[in-house]
């Protein structure tokens, strides 16, 4: 909301309304930071479990571990489709390559995931990184259209490829979902053959946040 009410940077867009490219300051701080947060993300996915050496109750050989385990593999598959495709992406649509797309689509994909990281396969984190990347390039040329200048594209990325994210309760592992969340009603994903039920609760969910 700010930065609609401030405006552009000077500079920022032509006398015609064209968007104008600015130089970043220190690329390799960006791609330093970037790592930075790549690591730190294991402990905010991974590490949002409380135990790690629980059995289930379903009284197999597979305890809290393996979904720890499930939870840091989802999440690097999501960061690096969504790096790779946000790379070559705008290599497509610009011609050019350049390192800082790979940083935002690496966090783009780290956003997204977030939300169903525990419960969704290994190859659905891939989808879903993809997916993050298009959201995040489309966000991006959205906000150039509507002279929109957010200088680290925060709310295209957290905002746009966090809300994404959220959809992919379709694919929710219903077993992975019972190993999770042991005590509550299991509502799983919508393409995994557990009904609308969790994706309607996740749509109500983005409404609220964005409502409030």
């Amino acid at each position: 909301m700010g930065l609609l009410i401030e405006g552009p940077r000077i500079g920022r867009f032509d006398s015609s309304g064209r968007s104008v490219a600015l130089r970043d300051h220190n690329a390799t701080l960006v791609v330093l930071g970037t790592f930075i947060l790549w690591f730190v993300w294991y402990g905010f996915n991974p590490g949002s479990f409380n135990k790690i050496s629980d059995f289930y109750t379903s009284g197999n050989h597979y305890g809290q571990w393996s979904a720890v385990g499930r939870t840091a593999v989802t999440t690097t598959l999501a960061g690096c489709a969504s790096a790779l495709t946000t790379l070559f992406g705008k290599w497509i649509l610009t011609s050019h390559w350049d390192v800082t797309d790979v940083c935002s689509g690496l966090l783009g994909g780290f956003a997204a995931i977030t939300a169903g990281c525990s419960v969704v396969e290994p190859w659905a984190a891939i989808i879903c990184g993809f997916v993050a990347a298009s959201v995040l390039i489309c966000c991006n040329n959205l906000a150039e259209k509507v002279k929109y200048d957010d200088p680290l594209g925060a709310a295209q990325l957290h905002g746009g490829c966090g809300l994404g994210g959220n959809f992919y309760s379709f694919f929710a592992s219903e077993k992975y979902v019972r190993e999770v969340y042991p005590s509550r009603p299991v509502r799983y994903g919508l393409f995994m053959g557990g009904g609308g039920r969790l994706l309607a609760a996740h749509i109500i969910q983005i409404l609220v946040i964005v409502g409030g």
